[in-house]
């Protein structure tokens, strides 16, 4: 109960979803993009019954977004949609294996 009322409930899904390790610096614009486009818009998705394809377009918006910042999400993004042709094949799996974190 205490990561709801005193940490940072976003923050510690991005964690469990596999998108960062380590504390939240706010001042990282990266770390804002992951808990605020990422972590955040995915946990409402599900909370309200997104489909796979929908988890995982969510988080490839969010990564895409960071890499278009400058921002050092390129690995990220690989670890998540690999280097190859993206396609809803591809949303969904990635989607289905973010929600098996919940």
């Amino acid at each position: 109960m205490g990561i709801v009322t005193n940490g940072d409930v976003h923050w510690l899904h991005a964690q469990v979803m596999g998108l960062v390790d380590g504390d939240r610096d706010k001042h990282n614009e990266l770390h804002t993009i992951i808990r605020e486009d990422g972590s955040k818009r995915f946990i409402y998705a599900y909370i309200y019954g997104c489909w796979d394809d929908m988890a995982g377009q969510i988080v490839h918006d969010a990564l895409v977004k960071a890499r278009r910042l400058g921002l050092s999400g390129e690995a990220l993004y690989a670890k998540f949609f690999g280097t190859g042709q993206l396609g809803d094949s591809t949303l969904r799996n990635v989607g289905r294996k973010l929600e098996r974190h919940f």
